[in-house]
């Protein structure tokens, strides 16, 4: 099960702040997954194993932005997620 999103949502929260929502699913061992979000600045991002679940199962980084002023954060899967939720806050 490579890494993977589903119900993205993104809304605006004022101040040229955003927030991408959604479900994610992974495997240990799989190759990294990307996401791309729009900003040329992440604030802060989490992927939980779960909605309740306070252990986060992935790593992330957040790569340099382009010209199109979006940016890529780079999902390293460190366990099996199979209802994972997540959230990255970024302008």
């Amino acid at each position: 099960m490579p890494f993977a999103t589903t119900n993205v949502r993104r809304s605006n929260l004022g101040g040229g702040h955003k927030i991408t929502t959604g479900d994610w699913t992974g495997q240990v061992g799989d190759a990294t997954g990307t996401i791309v979000v729009q900003g040329g600045v992440v604030h802060a991002a989490e992927f939980r194993e779960n909605l309740a679940g306070s252990t986060i199962r992935a790593n992330w980084s957040d790569a340099a932005g382009t010209a199109d002023n979006t940016r890529t954060l780079t999902v390293e899967n460190i366990a099996a997620v199979t209802a994972g939720k997540f959230w990255i806050l970024h302008s």
